[in-house]
C-alpha cells in the first residue's frame, strides 16, 4: 500500500461557497493553504488523490467534470505530480481522508448523536 491521503475536492480544495450548481461549474476559488499543504504532503513522499463525488460514474457527465476538475486545478497553479498525483471518485486506501462532510466515527453511540443532530436540526 502506498503511503496516500485522500483528499475531497468541494468544500476542501474548491471553496463550493454556493454548492453544486446545475451546470456543474466549478466557480470558486481555493480555500487558503490547501495547495501549499498538499504540495507539503507530496514533497513528503506521500501520494495525493482528490476524491470527488463529481466523477460518480451514474453521472451522465462525469467524463466532463473531470476534465473540468483538472483544468481548474492548472487554472489555479496546482500541479499532478507537485500538489497531487490522480482525480478519482474511488476511495482509495489511504492514512487519512480529509472531508468537510465526515463524521469521524469512535464508537455508534457518538456517531448516532451526531447522526441524529444532522438529521433533526437540519445540519445538511
Amino acid at each position: 500500500m502506498e503511503k496516500t491521503f485522500a483528499i475531497d475536492f468541494d468544500g476542501v480544495i474548491h471553496a463550493y461557497s454556493r454548492g453544486w450548481q446545475a451546470s456543474g461549474d466549478i466557480y470558486d476559488k481555493p480555500i487558503p493553504g490547501a495547495r501549499e499543504a498538499m504540495a507539503n504532503l507530496v514533497s513528503q513522499g506521500f501520494q495525493v488523490a482528490i476524491l470527488t463525488a463529481r466523477l460518480n460514474p451514474k453521472f451522465d457527465d462525469a467524463p466532463e467534470q473531470k476534465k473540468k476538475i483538472i483544468t481548474w486545478l492548472a487554472e489555479n497553479e496546482f500541479a499532478e505530480g507537485v500538489h497531487y498525483h490522480e482525480v478519482t471518485n474511488n476511495k482509495p486506501s489511504a492514512i487519512a481522508y480529509i472531508d468537510d462532510r465526515a463524521v469521524r466515527f469512535t464508537n455508534w453511540d457518538q456517531t448516532n448523536e451526531v447522526l441524529h443532530d444532522l438529521v433533526n436540526k437540519g445540519g445538511y
